[in-house]
Formats: C-alpha cells, structure tokens, sequence
C-alpha cells in the first residue's frame, strides 16, 4: 500500500498573535498509488497546530469524477470545522528532488479552494494534473514527490477586562475636576494659514518611482521530449521549478502539443507562481538552445526564436502568458539525444508598468546657454546683429546702400524664406523662436528653411531653437521621420533625443509597426542598428 512519511519542522510564531507551521510530507510508491479508486485518499500521520489535530489527505486520482485527472490535496482539521476557526490561510506545494524549490502550487492549480467533508477539510479538487505530475522529472523521483503545506493561523487576543472598582462617595454634591488646574492640557495656537497649506501640500504630495527593471533567467531542460509528447494532451504541459526575478515567482510551461489554440505545435508560455501577489508587468523572450553534434556535448549553441519580446501584465486573472509557438519539426533538428533545452530571459518592471509609448512625453532637448544674459542691447546696438554674415551685410548697406547683394536676393533654392528670416531675427534679439504659428508641425520644408537661414548666416542658435522646437512635436509615429531629418541635416541634439525616445522596448516595438520604419531603415541603418544594440539583453 502507497504510504505517507511525515516530518515536521518546529512551529513558529509562539505566543504571538499570528502562528504558523510547515509540514512536509512524502509520498511514494507513486505508480502504485495511481490505480487507486477516484476518491480514495492516502492519509497522513496527525499533527498537533494550534490546540487541534491535522491531517493531509491525498486523492492520487482525484476528489471526484470531474477530477480523477488530477492529483488534489486537501488539509483537514479532525477536531472541527474550518469555519469555526480563527482566520486561517493554506499554501500547498509540491517541491522538486531537491526539496528547494516549487514545481506546483496553490496559483497553479486549475481550480480555487475549495470545501470538503461538511467544512472540515479545505484544499484543492484539481491541484496538479496527473499526467503532467509524471512528466514533471524534477518534481517525480524513486516513484514518489513531496509536499508541503504552510498553515498560518491568525489567534484572538485576549480581551484585558479593566479590574472592577468601588465608587467613591462624595459628599456636599461637589464632584471633583476632571484634572487639576495645572496639569490641564491647553490647545496649540492655530498655525498660521500659509503654514498649514504648504504642510497639508507637503503630506499630500507623492513622488512617482522611477522605472526599475530587473532581469534574470532561467534554463528548462527537457529529456526524452518525445515520450513527453506521446504522454501528453493538448493544453497539458511540462513545467520548470520555480525561480525568483524582480521579488516575483516564476516558471516555465512548454506544452509538447499546443494550447491556447494552436494545435499541432509546441507552446512555450511564462506564468506566475503566487497568485497573492500583485499584479506584475514583465517582459520575457525565450531561446531555444542547440547542442552540435560536431562539437562535444558540453557546449551549447543558441537559436533565437526570431520572435519579439513579449510584455504582459500577470495577476490573479491573468497569470499565465504564451511566449510563441514552434513547429515540432523544427524543433526536432534542434535536439541532442531527445533533450530539448529551452532559457527564458525576462525583466520585470518593479515600479509597475511602463508608461504607454502613445501617452509619452516628447523628449526635451537641453539646448546649451547662451553667452549672453541681457539681449536688450542688440536693439540700441549699431550693429544690431549677432549673427557676422548679417552684419557684414548691414555694414555694407550703409556705406553702399545701392550696392548691397542681399537687397536684391532671387527667389532660388538658396534663398531664405521670410518665415525663417524672420525666426533668425527673433532668436537673435530673444534667444527664442517666435510665437506666431508655433502649433503648425515641423514639416521637411520649414525645417529646411530654418536650417539654411542658420547656416547661411552662421546663426547657431537658430539650428539649436529649430532641433528644441522639432523635439515637441516628436511621438511613436513621428519620430523615424524627424530621425532621418536629423540626420540630413546633421542636427545631433535632434538626433540623440530621438534615438533616446525610441530605445525603451515598449516604444520600439510600436515604432516598428509604424509606415516610416522601413524608409528609416533604409536610409539610416546606422540609426537602427544603434537602437536595437540598446535593447534590453535578457
């Protein structure tokens, strides 16, 4: 008969409020176990917890007829119900070979906890499917697993009765004073009103975190893969042991046959291993890695599944996210005796999602200072200009007004447009370019123009306001655009904003959908190769 080995660590929690124990329990003869009738359990020794009497039940092919697919578990007070107990929380475990780390837990579970034997057992109808609890090699071994379960019990304080006194007689119908006069308590004078507004300011103001991502890892190896997928369903999966990245809980799930609606391939899929968490926003990629048969069995190759990096925000309702899905014949090329070897790489946002690329601020391009504080004296200065083309220029109309070149400018290629003349003169007398019009977008032809007037007459400044100017207007679908005009002509500080813009994952990945990616990979593969070799490597 399949029997129960009990170990039990020391309680924690003493005469605190909150008390709490692990028991782990192993069970073996497995194989033997799974010809059990549905509905039969295999039983542990009791354990004492809390003034009560506990046990594990096990149900090797589950609880019932709509379960008998599965493995469920369930704990059981034998002194009496569960809903006649102070605040009681369940984890359920199964540990791998090692006893270290989780393969199945309470998140995995297909079903929530629920309630058995008239409210004296709790615990979970569909725990771990049976099929995959077998394929599972790290949580199975010598036909037997292990389980743990973590008991935590919330107790009532003790109600401390005030100790009953005699009322004292008082006689002439005088009652004492509450307090004596000199240990009366005055109240504060009012704080002034500017005080109190910036103190109720201050307490009600928050500071936003900055975005923190935190990668990691992890490696599944799978042996005998194609037994895996003789033995396996549709939607049924071999799962990795838990690993920990960001403060959060993971594994991995490879379905051999498909799920989420792709039949006849192989799924890989990222899930969350505590439900209780909150919800989670990560970015994952897997790699699918090769061992060359010409080389020595030790060294490993990686094929990139070719696939982007897929972000997803995992909660109670949403724990689980499918990676991509692969053709098993391709996959068979990339095995060495029947082992499939499959890394995830993930970062976490610690600091919650990031901000939707769509609802970005534009970059702020810092333009350097000028040298100049006071402007004021261009407009009483004779030369009334700092840009030395134009000066030269007015110079020389004075002394011969009708000789002056620029009095009789054609209408060219090279001739500067009255709007960007005019944008000169303002940034020249204000350091800024001028208000009328400043909502229209930054077309090819304005940018040109602005540009040919600052470097016809050597006006910096006005080449830094149109790049500052460019930088507001500048989002997901805009920026491969203004990307190539900055580089046509050779705005850097545009340029850096930009590539500074497009480089977080969540932005690029829209960007690329976007009709001018192509033209910008194109014409700027330096521009893209940039980006991309910025992108997270997980």
């Amino acid at each position: 008969m399949a029997a129960i080995e009990t170990s039990k660590p020391p309680s924690a929690g003493g005469g605190t409020k909150t008390l709490s124990t692990t028991e782990t329990f192993k069970v073996t003869k497995l194989s033997k176990a799974s010809r059990m009738p549905t509905g039969q359990a295999l039983k542990s020794r009791a354990f004492d917890f809390h003034g009560r009497s506990w046990r594990l039940k096990v149900y090797p092919t589950g609880l019932d007829a709509s379960s008998r697919d599965f493995v469920s578990l369930f704990l059981k007070c034998r002194t009496e119900p569960f809903r006649c107990l102070d605040a009681t929380k369940i984890t359920m475990e199964m540990k791998d070979r090692t006893d270290l780390f989780t393969v199945f837990d309470d998140a995995t579970a297909p079903s929530s906890l629920v309630t058995a034997d008239e409210g004296f057992s709790q615990g979970y109808a569909r725990f771990a499917r049976r099929r995959e609890l077998e394929a599972a090699e790290l949580c199975v071994g010598n036909d037997a697993f292990t389980v743990s379960i973590t008991l935590v019990v919330t107790a009532r304080p003790p109600i401390n009765k005030p100790a009953f006194q005699v009322p004292r007689i008082f006689t002439n119908n005088k009652l004492p004073p509450l307090l004596p006069p000199s240990s009366r308590i005055t109240p504060p004078p009012s704080l002034p009103p500017a005080v109190r507004a910036a103190a109720i300011t201050a307490s009600s103001s928050t500071t936003a975190e900055p975005e923190e991502v935190v990668t990691g890892s992890h490696k599944l190896v799978i042996d005998l893969f194609s037994r895996k997928k003789r033995i396996l369903g549709f939607g049924e999966c071999v799962r990795s042991r838990q690993f920990t990245v960001g403060g959060s809980n993971w594994y991995m799930k490879v379905y051999p046959n498909g799920c989420a609606g792709s039949i006849d391939t192989v799924s890989f899929a990222l899930a969350r291993g505590r439900s209780a968490d909150p919800a989670t926003t990560a970015e994952f990629t897997f790699e699918v890695e090769t061992r060359t048969r010409a080389l020595k069995s030790n060294t490993t190759t990686t094929n990139k599944s070719g696939e982007d990096k897929v972000m997803h925000t995992f909660d109670a309702g949403n724990p689980e996210q499918v990676g991509y899905h692969r053709a098993y014949e391709d996959l068979t090329d990339q095995t060495w005796h029947d082992t499939l070897v499959v890394r995830v790489g993930l970062g976490v946002f610690r600091n919650g999602p990031p901000p939707s690329p769509l609802l970005a601020q534009p970059p702020k391009l810092a333009v350097p200072p000028r040298d100049r504080a006071d402007f004021l004296w261009l407009l009483k200065s004779e030369e009334a200009s700092d840009s030395p083309v134009l000066r030269a220029e007015l110079r020389a109309l004075r002394e011969d007004p009708d000789c002056a070149a620029w009095r009789y400018i054609e209408v060219d290629a090279e001739a500067v447009t009255p709007e960007a003349f005019e944008a000169l003169l303002h940034v020249a007398y204000t350091d800024h370019l001028p208000d009328m019009d400043r909502g229209a977008a930054p077309t090819e032809e304005r940018v040109q123009a602005f540009v040919l007037a600052a470097d016809k007459y050597e006006m910096e400044r006005l080449k830094l306001r149109t790049e500052e100017w460019v930088c507001t207007f500048v989002t997901v679908y805009t920026v491969t655009e203004f990307l190539s005009m900055a580089v046509r002509y050779d705005c850097q500080l545009l340029r850096d904003a930009c590539v500074q813009f497009a480089t977080p994952d969540h932005v690029w990945k829209l960007v690329k959908e976007t009709d001018g990616f192509e033209e910008l990979r194109l014409s700027c593969p330096q521009i893209v190769t940039q980006i991309e070799s910025k992108q997270r490597q997980y």
